[in-house]
């Protein structure tokens, strides 16, 4: 808040009381600074004020209205009449220093426009004043239009977040309850987890609606101006739908529309404008009457006058070609209503659909499925509460067996033990890509023969194809050119020696013939390298494999023509080495490293393979909500191919604390769903559902519906399966 002993904030200006002190001026700085920060932009804003900002500071705006000015100017222009020309002039027979010419003829001539031009032209600037003035109230509607979708925008994604958050948190309780179920063996571990990941689904919903909104916020700045709103401004206004009136239907719409809408309204001034500016075309060639008087008087001869009349011949130019381009001017303005016509027939329909729509959504959201997801909530919890999900509040059936029998029966203490749970993944072989390599060509050219087919086996520089090449050729003649130039500096060096030993060259000299040699060897071998790489040096070249393996693909063939480093002719990989990748998803991931051991399963291997966990992904698959990881393995004989499915059954090489029960307690109900008899008591004994995980080394590991300490039935279950269901 500003004290109002600041006076007005956006002056800057301080004013004291009577009576009160003066403000020190470190205080004074300090109270001018605030005020200029709230006088810097708003805190909160309406639609109202969102519009008049718009309007204010809108570029769009702003030039139609210079637009409306210009229009302005020319109208007053086209309606001014053509100034007459004045001339006045000397003649005479003698020049004398002391006696100057005496002015002794005078003339007036003025250019009178006939054929209706000047009419012409005042109703073509009318006509683009009005197209102008229709076009700025065109470009004021759109910027209001604009400005109340940025406003309404920003109320939306508001509310949205605020659906959003609300779905948040009661999907949260809901889970929350699911959980306490879950732990009271009321439902299985499927269903948590299947509403833990729905949970994140809520959550990345919310993280939309805030994107939503801060983008939202960014678009109603833009529009009222950066410097008109706090960073922290808030709107204020309604979702609420507007009543819908009895005369809502497309039709209706569109009636109105053509009758009010500016932008349709500025279509048709421009139709008229440019019939204006039609008919000022037309009239142009119509020529000018030129009228001209002159008065002469000369001493020693009677005064005289000159009368003159001057019309345009059009014989060259009769402004056939500004004709076309007004008569074309107008059609295009035709055209463009009505284009404009069916895109607010269109509009029309869709925006009654959209209202329609929207209003239903908005009320049954605000009023229908939030009250009846909440009212559900409540249900549950309530239901809950009495003991529907409670074993405290529902205690189980008890039964008792005779002593006698119970002594055959095998008691078992729950407890958590370390455990290596193998993980079983879906994987797909694909060629080892350290041991793979697309082959592409050194040079340009066009395939001459190939060398190899798909499935040959190849060593490291075995040739795969010929290329014809001219830049082989170039390269041949390169090396035998330097190889001349070798061949003279090394004659030039033993010439200069001799020379050197009787004094007859200098040192440097000899220097630089033998610098000019060890130069010539430099390119020589340069020449050769090139020659090697290219091919036979004779125009055609070869393309050596750079690795060993099998050609697992052709992409060339012959005639065909490739480019340098681009063109990708074989495809090469060494098959006795695979890659098998799988897809882990989340919960999974925590339970493989690598180095684990792997074992590949299927139908065309006869016995399981051998392998590695080499790699586990640094990102996740948004798609399918999985990790990729990497298992290396040998392939003997080359039985898998890239491409098959396999089996990978992971052996974590770490261990997890799990609670674990003999396999034969477990029993199964009526249902199949899982479930193991609890001891409740002496010789009592209670039926308890069970959240079942994996099986490892003949024990059943349980997720959930038993707690460390409780003893169960292990040898005997079955027995009392039977017993209990006799007496049910």
């Amino acid at each position: 808040m500003i004290p109002r002993s600041l006076g007005n904030p956006r002056r800057g200006g301080v004013h004291v009381r009577p009576g009160l002190p003066r403000p020190k001026a470190p205080l004074a700085a300090l109270l001018l600074a605030i005020a200029g920060a709230a006088a810097a932009g708003r805190t909160t804003i309406d639609l109202r004020q969102a519009i008049a900002l718009a309007l204010e500071r809108n570029t769009d705006v702003r030039s139609s209205e210079t637009d409306v000015n210009a229009a302005h100017g020319t109208l007053v222009q086209a309606g001014t009449l053509q100034n007459p020309a004045v001339s006045v002039g000397a003649s005479g027979i003698q020049v004398s220093p002391l006696a100057g010419p005496v002015p002794n003829a005078f003339g007036v001539s003025w250019t009178v426009p006939i054929g209706g031009k000047r009419a012409a032209g005042i109703a073509a600037a009318d006509a683009g004043l009005s197209a102008a003035k229709a076009t700025r109230t065109a470009v004021q509607q759109q910027v209001r239009l604009s400005a109340a979708t940025a406003f309404v925008n920003v109320l939306l994604a508001e509310a949205l977040l605020s659906f959003a958050r609300s779905d948040r948190e009661t999907f949260g309780k809901t889970l929350e309850l699911n959980e306490l179920r879950y732990r009271d063996g009321k439902i299985a571990y499927g269903d948590v987890l299947k509403l833990r990941i729905q949970a994140l689904t809520q959550d990345d919903a919310v993280r939309q609606a805030e994107q939503n909104l801060v983008a939202a916020r960014a678009d109603l700045v833009q529009l009222v101006g950066e410097d008109a709103l706090l960073p922290a401004f808030q709107v204020q206004g309604s979702l609420e739908p507007p009543p819908q009136r009895p005369d809502q239907t497309p039709e209706a719409l569109l009636g109105r529309a053509l009758q009010k809408r500016p932008d349709y309204l500025a279509a048709a001034e421009q139709i008229e404008s440019a019939k204006s500016a039609l008919v000022q075309a037309r009239r142009q060639p119509i020529p000018d009457l030129g009228v001209g008087f002159n008065y002469n008087h000369a001493s020693g001869f009677p005064d005289s006058y000159d009368l003159a009349l001057s019309v345009t011949v059009p014989l060259f130019d009769r402004n056939r070609g500004n004709i076309e381009q007004a008569g074309a001017a107008v059609e295009k303005a035709r055209i463009a209503q009505e284009a404009l016509r069916n895109q607010l027939r269109d509009s029309a329909a869709k925006a009654v659909a959209e209202w329609r729509s929207s209003s239903a959504q908005v009320t049954a959201y605000s009023h229908g499925v939030r009250e009846s997801a909440k009212e559900s909530l409540d249900i549950r919890r309530r239901a809950y509460e009495l003991g529907a999900g409670s074993p405290a509040a529902s205690p189980p059936t008890l039964f008792r067996v005779p002593g006698e029998q119970a002594a055959q029966l095998q008691f078992v203490t729950v407890q958590t033990e370390p455990v290596r749970r193998p993980l079983l993944v879906p994987a797909q072989v694909s060629f080892d890509a350290l041991r793979t390599s697309d082959v592409v060509p050194l040079v340009d050219g066009k395939v001459g023969r190939l060398l190899v087919h798909e499935g040959d086996r190849v060593r490291a520089g075995q040739p795969l194809l010929t290329i014809a090449s001219p830049g082989s050729a170039d390269a041949q003649a390169s090396l035998d050119r330097d190889q001349a130039a070798l061949a003279n500096a090394t004659t030039i060096l033993a010439r200069d020696r001799d020379l050197y030993q009787h004094k007859a060259i200098s040192l440097e000299e000899l220097q630089q013939a033998e610098l000019a040699v060890a130069s010539a060897k430099a390119s020589v071998e340069s020449d050769r390298t090139r020659v090697r790489v290219t091919g036979t040096g004779r125009g055609n070249a070869l393309l050596r494999s750079p690795i060993a393996g099998v050609v697992v693909a052709r992409h060339i063939s012959e005639g065909e023509s490739v480019q340098a480093g681009s063109t990708a002719t074989f495809t090469i990989s060494d098959p006795s080495a695979i890659w098998v990748m799988a897809q882990l998803y989340q919960d999974d991931l925590r339970r493989v490293a690598i180095g684990d051991p792997v074992e590949i399963r299927t139908p065309v291997l006869e016995a399981p393979l051998a392998a590695q966990v080499t790699y586990v992904g640094a990102s996740l698959d948004s798609d399918t909500l999985t990790i990729p990881v990497r298992i290396a393995a040998q392939n003997p004989g080359g039985v898998l191919k890239s491409g098959m499915y396999v089996d990978a059954v992971i052996s974590p090489l770490r261990t997890e604390q799990a609670m674990l029960v003999p396999a034969t307690a477990v029993l199964r109900d009526a249902d199949n769903l899982p479930f193991v008899y609890v001891q409740a008591g002496q010789n009592e004994y209670a039926r308890r559902r069970i959240d079942l995980g994996e099986q490892v080394n003949g024990a059943s590991i349980v997720r959930g519906g038993l707690a460390a300490g409780e003893k169960v039935v292990g040898d005997g279950a079955l027995f009392l399966q039977f017993a209990d269901n006799l007496e049910r």
